[in-house]
């Protein structure tokens, strides 16, 4: 075990975002111009007692000796994420990608160096769950969520086998009538001593270990089943996951579930994000052509949030884009969600794409996206997520009566 010298330092652990996206798109050669980049710039921005050196793949670790104060950590966090956006200008798409960085500082936060790259590396993880293109600070309490993180994984091994998953439904509208089209299937981990837990805390595990496969699988199978018996004939629009894309044999078990539900392909949406498809475009390609060859629906989920939007809806054959809750927010107000959303809205309508904007949850969100033609509405403004128990269905405009039973004004 290696023990750091004496002195106050700050080390930084520094990891890409979007790295993959680049190889997968701009091919290696690119993801080597944009390492090269990236050292340049690092290189460029150190101090005297500063020195960056690449630990492998898309990450960097950089210690700054001799820190005197708290400032001289945050300067110096700054100063290094602030160095990845740089670029020559030789190529403007590098512009795109930034970097999640996690600072830890000796002997604050580790007597060792094993230690401090260790923490380090938690904070960087904290800061990319929290979107990205930030830096993040160790705190001790990182110590005692990844041991949370652990037991939830754990749990999450025998969750299946214990049913204690559910599904919520939430409804998607037509703007224009504000009858119900469909019903957005969404999972919900009720565990037997935290209560029920919200997929952004879960899935992102499920994920990392493999057992998204599983529980994707059961998903499809029990929304499938529970809307074939619905009252009316909607269509279900289910999340699928990179993992279950890639699963071989995902096309002839779907077509199964569907034979065995007894529901219609066509009332199946499969929501498929931008970075499911962009890890092999190829394979993907031909599997969304095999599952729109079998019937069901296929949307673009979270458009607006990927690395190459606009080439990936040309060359995929979807029927639908959601934009996301995102540029929703405050689209009456900010100018830019708005350009955004009519762009899309364009885009749509020459590839003859459908469009849904999610994440509406007052009137007047509803009010500008419908006068902007946008085809499709969901949001709490319609309903909250419920049970299949509690679905309710009626044909009146949800600004009257709320279609999961529940009146807008008492969300």
């Amino acid at each position: 075990m290696a023990t750091c010298r004496p002195g106050r330092l700050a080390l930084a652990v520094v990891d890409l975002d979007h790295f993959k996206e680049v190889n997968d798109v701009r091919g290696h050669q690119a993801g080597d111009e944009l390492l090269q980049d990236v050292a340049r710039s690092l290189s460029a921005s150190l101090g005297p007692n500063e020195f960056a050196v690449r630990m492998g793949g898309d990450e960097f670790v950089v210690v700054r000796h001799d820190i005197a104060a708290d400032q001289d950590v945050e300067d110096f966090s700054m100063r290094v994420l602030r160095a990845i956006v740089r670029s020559d200008g030789s190529q403007p798409w590098l512009l795109s990608v930034g970097a999640s960085v996690g600072v830890s500082v000796y002997p604050t936060d580790a007597s060792d160096v094993e230690e401090l790259i260790a923490r380090a590396d938690s904070a960087m993880y904290r800061a990319k769950r929290s979107g990205g293109s930030r830096f993040c600070r160790y705190e001790f309490s990182m110590d005692e969520k990844r041991r949370d993180r652990t037991a939830l994984a754990a749990d999450l091994r025998v969750a299946l086998d214990r049913d204690e998953f559910v599904l919520h439904f939430q409804p998607q509208v037509n703007a224009a009538s504000g009858d119900i089209l469909g019903l957005e299937a969404l999972l919900r981990w009720n565990h037997p001593q935290r209560g029920l837990i919200p997929p952004s805390e879960f899935i992102p595990i499920a994920e990392e270990t493999g057992l998204i496969v599983p529980i994707g699988r059961w998903v499809l199978v029990c929304a499938c089943s529970q809307a074939a018996s619905w009252p009316l004939p909607v269509r279900v629009a289910v999340n699928i996951a990179s993992a279950q894309l890639g699963e071989p044999g995902f096309r002839s078990m779907l077509a199964e579930i569907l034979q065995g539900s007894g529901l219609p392909a066509q009332r199946l949406e499969l929501e498929i994000t931008e970075a499911s498809v962009i890890e092999d475009r190829e394979r993907a390609l031909a599997v969304i052509t095999e599952l729109k060859e079998l019937g069901v629906q296929i949307a673009m989920d979270d458009f607006g949030t990927g690395y190459s939007s606009l080439s990936t809806l040309q060359i995929f054959p979807f029927d639908k884009v959601k934009i996301d809750r995102s540029f929703i927010k405050d689209i009456n107000a900010n100018t830019v969600s708005q350009a955004i959303v009519k762009a899309t809205l364009l885009l749509a309508d020459c590839l003859d794409m459908k469009v849904i904007a999610e994440g509406v949850e007052r009137p007047e969100q509803a009010a500008f996206l419908r006068g902007l033609g946008c085809h499709e509405l969901q949001g709490y403004l319609y309903g909250r997520p419920v049970p299949h128990t509690d679905v309710a269905f009626s044909l009146t405009p949800p600004e009257r009566t709320n279609v999961a039973g529940v009146h807008p004004a008492g969300r």
